[in-house]
């Protein structure tokens, strides 16, 4: 993926803006932060998860956290250190098969 021209990107001051989305919106792919406001990127991630099994949810951190978020529903993680590296990968998958995100 050489663009992100293929996706639009919504961005949320918060994880509650998040949520209240979500709960109305579809969308094809979650990807979150660990530390936000009000909510962090766990909490988001399990709230969403109580309404919404299905969506692809990645989460990036510099904190080593990967097992708590893949545990708590987290479709993949991605150490900020190497985020733009994998981020291309990531954007093919989700183009060629939403489902792949996690093999």
């Amino acid at each position: 993926v050489n663009s992100c021209t293929d996706f639009e990107v919504l961005p949320f001051s918060n994880g509650i803006e998040a949520v209240d989305f979500l709960r109305r919106d579809r969308v094809d792919l979650v990807f979150t932060a660990y530390l936000m406001p009000q909510i962090d990127g766990l909490q988001l991630i399990s709230i969403i998860r109580a309404f919404n099994a299905q969506v692809p949810i990645c989460m990036t951190s510099s904190v080593p956290m990967q097992t708590v978020a893949l545990a708590r529903g987290a479709t993949a993680f991605f150490s900020k250190s190497g985020l733009w590296s994998q981020l291309g990968e990531l954007l093919t998958k989700l183009r060629a098969q939403p489902t792949a995100l996690a093999a």
